[in-house]
């Protein structure tokens, strides 16, 4: 299989449910990456995005519900990426869904995005907020 993004120890955070999760979009990223080198039909690329979909929904609310729970100083901007990263994301996905024309030229650069987004965001914001957890024994 075809990877656009490498899982590598640089994104450990050391907690292991946030572990488990960035490894699970990976993996999903990696899906998708690998279902537009092989052409698949849209509707199997439309599974891996909804893979894709779930993973991301779950990880910010579980970063989330951590970050209120702890009083997290950086609450408010690591809240922000996520939400910045959401509507870029929704755009290019909805984009997908509609535009029949361009179905592929989208799913590469929701692809390319995601990648680009997990490999700053993981080594910055997700860092940031590991140190910040660890403290606490998460």
């Amino acid at each position: 299989m075809k990877e656009i993004i490498i899982w590598n120890d640089k994104y450990l955070t050391g907690i292991e449910i946030i572990d488990s999760q960035h490894k699970n979009i990976f993996k999903c990223v990696n899906n998708l990456f690998d279902a537009i080198e092989k052409l698949e039909i849209k509707e199997e690329l439309l599974e891996k995005i909804r893979c894709i979909d779930f993973y991301t929904t779950e990880h910010f609310d579980t970063e989330e519900k951590y970050m209120l729970e702890l009083n997290y100083p950086g609450y408010l901007e690591h809240k922000k990426t996520h939400e910045e990263f959401k509507k870029v994301y929704e755009e290019i996905r909805y984009n997908y869904v509609y535009k029949k024309d361009t179905v592929y030229v989208l799913a590469v650069h929701l692809n390319h995005t995601m990648a680009d987004w997990l490999d700053y965001h993981l080594q910055n914001e997700d860092r940031r907020l590991a140190e910040f957890l660890r403290k606490y024994k998460y």
